[in-house]
């Protein structure tokens, strides 16, 4: 009996002692969730090029930093340019102070003084301004819900929400639509 009474008393000791030390933080747990993830991989200056089947560019795009999020494993840029050809044809130029992808999506989100335009003298003219911006390079669209202002000298129009076909080159203003436009 006095034997079985010393291990209870060894047992209890144990477990106090366990459930103590799992309810207080150590030191390097505190300091450890104090810091954030270190990102998963990051550039300066970076160029990227994507490429068709058949080795033709797709997409270009230079930012000054991106990284991974770990946790996301998004990858987030800052100061971005785009160049983007949805066709043979038809050529784009984006640009945007920041922007994220998700590792293995088709959507390129940008933010920030967005800015979209046609490249070549054929489709010069047109300026379309928003906040935020997404680009779908698997349908070749560009669109928003923010406020959008479309700048076509002298002409502007301002509208909240568009949806862009870059290949066939048709915008559908989805809101509060105001501008005169005079051909």
């Amino acid at each position: 009996m006095r034997g079985s009474a010393y291990s209870y008393a060894v047992v209890g000791a144990i477990a106090l002692g366990s459930w103590w030390l799992a309810s207080h933080d150590s030191p390097h747990t505190t300091r450890a969730a104090a810091n954030p993830p270190a990102p998963g991989y990051y550039f300066e200056d970076a160029r990227l090029t994507e490429t068709d089947a058949a080795g033709q560019t797709i997409l270009t795009l230079h930012t000054r930093h991106a990284e991974q999020d770990v946790q996301s494993r998004s990858i987030r840029l800052r100061d971005i340019a785009v160049d983007y050809h949805s066709a043979p044809d038809a050529e784009w130029h984006l640009q945007a102070d920041s922007g994220s992808m998700p590792v293995g999506a088709d959507i390129l989100t940008l933010r920030g003084h967005v800015e979209l335009r046609a490249i070549g003298a054929r489709n010069a003219g047109a300026v379309v301004h928003t906040d935020r911006l997404s680009l779908d390079r698997t349908h070749h669209i560009a669109y928003t819900e923010d406020a959008a202002l479309i700048d076509w000298p002298p002409h502007q129009i301002s509208a909240r929400g568009f949806n862009f076909d870059l290949t066939r080159r048709t915008l559908a203003l989805e809101h509060s639509v105001h501008g005169t436009f005079h051909r």
